[in-house]
Order: C-alpha cells, then sequence, then structure tokens
C-alpha cells in the first residue's frame, strides 16, 4: 500500500509518499531493478508525479525559501516554504488522489488540509 500525506501549514507544504502499491505482485517480468521490481504500474505513477514534484521545485529552488527533498527505497518526503510552490504541489496531489481513486486497495491520500482520515 502506498500512503500519501499532504500538510499546508502557514505556507510550509510537506508531502510524504511511502510504500509499495503491491499491485504488480510477483507476477511482474524481471527489470534491471530486480526481480518483481519496477513492473507495478500504481508504483510507477505515484513516482512519475512525486520525482515531477520534486524535480521542478529543484529546478526552481531559488524561488523558494526553503526546499527538502529526500528520497529512499519506497519513500519520498518533499518539504518546501514559499507560496510559489502551491500550484505544483496542487498539482501533484490532483493527481495523486486521482491514482487513489483508481485503485484504492493500492493507494491512500491523507489530505491533512481537510481532515484527518484517508480519502
Amino acid at each position: 500500500m502506498i500512503t500519501v500525506s499532504y500538510k499546508d501549514t502557514n505556507g510550509v507544504r510537506e508531502l510524504v509518499c511511502s510504500g509499495h502499491a503491491g499491485y504488480g505482485g510477483k507476477a511482474a517480468p524481471p527489470s534491471p531493478q530486480g526481480e518483481g521490481l519496477g513492473g507495478d504500474i500504481v508504483c510507477a505513477a505515484a513516482s512519475a508525479l512525486t520525482g515531477t514534484l520534486a524535480a521542478v521545485l529543484l529546478k526552481h529552488d531559488e524561488e523558494f525559501f526553503s526546499l527538502f527533498v529526500g528520497e529512499g527505497d519506497g519513500e519520498c518526503r518533499i518539504v518546501c516554504a514559499g507560496a510559489v510552490a502551491k500550484p505544483y504541489f496542487e498539482f501533484a496531489l490532483v493527481g495523486l488522489k486521482k491514482l487513489a481513486e483508481a485503485f484504492p486497495e493500492n493507494v491512500r491520500v491523507a489530505d491533512l488540509r481537510e481532515s484527518e482520515e484517508f480519502h
């Protein structure tokens, strides 16, 4: 299960995406990353959205008060302060929410601006 949380506290935005969707399972074909890895379309979609968000923010990092991007095995954390970043986060969040709607057993999104519950 991929879990995504998004917070916006006084203009400091934080998006955390962690876990693995498990959609491809063991049926995924071998890939350069290893057996069963790289064949999960849900993980690929989430990675594309968060990776694009990180890349865009890093490209324009001089416009922000502060920016942190951390990536690890199955986890991405992006924290950014600066009003200019809001539409970039909103774009990624809409995509991640649509992914969660399409694959509710594989992705959950918590938009902590709205409530504490997963959507």
